[in-house]
């Protein structure tokens, strides 16, 4: 939608403005934003939580107390 005024070409700004409307609507109607972004988030968590548990797990080689204090 930012490239389209490189296309030179109103008609294709506003065919391709539309377009991009008309799949918003469907993917909100299929409620698949809300999938991505529940994904999103949910992988984003599991970066930020889980990856320096498992390093922590893996370094000290003592799962027991780290479970113990993230837990």
């Amino acid at each position: 939608m930012f490239l389209s005024p490189w296309l030179g070409k109103r008609s294709s700004i506003k065919s391709s403005v539309h377009q991009a409307h008309d799949v918003a609507a469907f993917k909100r109607k299929e409620g698949k934003i809300h999938n991505y972004f529940s994904s999103l988030f949910f992988f984003s968590s599991f970066l930020f939580f889980f990856f320096p548990l498992w390093w922590s797990m893996m370094s000290d080689m003592r799962p027991w107390s780290c479970i113990s204090i993230h837990i």
